[in-house]
């Protein structure tokens, strides 16, 4: 009888592994369709470089392989979703939704981020539950029960390893056709260093000193960028380590959060989540962990005047950081508005001021990135 139990358990398991190459659900990839991939590789290390705090070595043969996981829908259960189905590369790599489908069209509880530059970071997702690499990242949402359902890693190998198109793609980049784990990652994580977004208005302005780059209202929006200190939590300088904005803060959303953020994660007060990079801001609408602003507009209105005086607010919103920080620049109009209490602050901003800004951060867009074919998805022909 024993016997029995566990042949039947081997033919349901082989009998898994062949329907997981095959179109299980609707909108799910074909059996092996051969990814569309260039006689000679991108140069991804050449992009990869473009981040001077790249952490990660990208070569051009592991980044290739990553490129093809990335967009391969193999990588979930049931063979419907992939990586690059809740990171589009015309959204700077996030996907429009308040909040993503999964694998059995579940929502998941949280605006899906975009990816910039992520070579560069140490922590990732809202929470930053993820703080110790890129590697050790990249298969999280893989086996994140709603997104792309895969429990056991060592499934994984076994669907790649049945893909005829993989095991030239291994042998390239790591030397031999065993897939692992470890491979996996590792070639995820070059791919994703690779995609770097360094190419916006604000970086030629940065590179030349230059504000001709600019219209007049985008130099007013970054001159009111500058003025308002939101360089505190977002910093735009693709030469600083720490422009990755990995800050975790209180922006002040709700009295009450539904969603804690870091605090469950620990060591992080409630309503703590990590502060976004603003780099192709105008493209990865909705905004917040809970989408709730679908416009930068509305982002604006939540700082200009939105700001809830939660008991964990980040002391970077409050009118008393704001009168310390104006204290040590000359006198102009928004120092009329600071007072000293840690009440949350209000901006007074004109109509023509929020327009301005909302025009700078539409010009932190990096059209190069979104277009480039080394980014694209090979399956997609």
């Amino acid at each position: 009888m024993k016997g029995k139990i566990i042949i039947s358990t081997a033919i349901v398991s082989i009998a898994l592994l062949m329907a997981s190459c095959k179109k299980d659900a609707p909108g799910g990839q074909a059996e092996y369709k051969q990814p569309q991939l260039p006689a000679t590789s991108y140069d991804y290390a050449a992009l990869s470089k473009r981040l001077p705090a790249n952490l990660i070595n990208v070569t051009n043969d592991k980044a290739t392989l990553g490129r093809v996981l990335f967009y391969d829908k193999t990588l979930s259960v049931n063979n419907f979703i992939a990586c690059g189905s809740c990171h589009v590369q015309q959204m700077g790599f996030a996907d429009g939704r308040q909040f993503s489908e999964g694998f059995e069209l579940l929502n998941t509880p949280r605006n899906s981020p975009a990816i910039i530059n992520a070579g560069a970071m140490r922590k990732y997702f809202w929470d930053a539950r993820a703080s110790t690499g890129l590697k050790d990242m990249v298969l999280m949402p893989v086996q994140n029960h709603l997104e792309m359902g895969i429990q056991n890693l060592k499934y994984v190998e076994a669907k790649l390893a049945a893909i005829p198109y993989y095991a030239p793609l291994f042998k390239k980049a790591f030397g031999s056709e065993e897939v692992t784990e470890s491979k996996v990652r590792e070639a995820l994580a070059n791919f994703l260093a690779s995609v770097v977004t360094a190419d916006n208005k604000f970086d030629k302005w940065s590179n030349s000193g230059q504000t001709t780059h600019f219209t007049a209202l985008e130099k007013q929006g970054l001159e009111l960028f500058n003025s308002l200190h939101c360089r505190n939590c977002h910093n735009l300088e693709i030469s600083n380590t720490s422009w990755s904005s990995e800050r975790m803060a209180n922006i002040g959303l709700d009295m009450e959060y539904k969603d804690n953020g870091a605090f469950d994660v620990g060591g992080w007060g409630k309503g703590v989540f990590k502060t976004p990079s603003l780099r192709n801001i105008a493209l990865s609408a909705p905004y917040m962990h809970d989408g709730r602003f679908n416009t930068l507009e509305e982002v604006v209105d939540h700082y200009n005047s939105g700001i809830v005086k939660h008991s964990n607010l980040d002391w970077s919103l409050t009118n008393a950081n704001l009168e310390y920080m104006n204290s040590q620049l000359p006198t102009d109009k928004h120092r009329s508005i600071i007072g000293s209490s840690n009440d949350p602050a209000k901006l007074s901003l004109t109509d023509n001021e929020k327009t301005a800004l909302v025009a700078f951060l539409k010009s932190l867009t990096d059209y190069s990135m979104i277009s480039n074919p080394a980014y694209s998805d090979p399956f997609n022909y």
